[in-house]
């Protein structure tokens, strides 16, 4: 079985909210316990959730999951229909507001090791990382346990789409 992480689920702020309610919640406990206790469970859950992949190799079956500390969730499905993989480039955006209506924004570049069909139009992220040097060594490791080709990214246009095209 491999299993790859994408992240967290949540988005920097919200995960550093998690942080700022786990000693909130310590604080809570010593006065009002079942407070403290809400406060304390709510802040881990939005600290420590992540996402990611998991291959089962033998089943021919991935799953995409959310882990909320201990618990994974997510579903089995068949791996089949993809026959190739590659690295694509993707930049991930979130934005935060201040009171005052400000907002910030934290865009960063990520390589995403994936997963494609034969016409590249379903595409299944493995794994997510800031430096293309671990996504090339992780697009080798995928490709020699699951006996991929590694191609580049060229998803295939319908005849119907680039009638569409033309027409503009």
């Amino acid at each position: 079985m491999i299993e790859a992480h994408m992240g967290k689920l949540f988005q920097p702020a919200m995960v550093f909210g998690g942080y700022l309610m786990l000693p909130l919640g310590f604080l809570c406990l010593l006065g009002k316990p079942l407070l403290g206790l809400f406060i304390l469970i709510i802040g881990l859950l939005i600290a420590f959730s992540t996402q990611g992949s998991e291959i089962h190799i033998g089943e021919n079956k991935y799953r995409l999951y959310t882990k909320y500390l201990i618990f994974k969730t997510g579903s089995w499905k068949s791996i089949d229909k993809f026959k190739q993989i590659t690295i694509i480039s993707s930049r991930l955006s979130s934005s935060t507001f201040s009171r005052g209506n400000r907002r910030l924004t934290n865009t960063e570049q990520c390589f995403d090791v994936v997963l494609l069909n034969k016409t590249h139009r379903k595409k299944l992220v493995l794994s997510r990382f800031k430096d293309k040097n671990e996504a090339k060594k992780s697009l080798k490791l995928f490709e020699t346990k699951l006996g991929l080709a590694v191609s580049t990214f060229n998803p295939v246009i319908s005849e119907k789409t680039k009638q569409r095209k033309a027409k503009r």
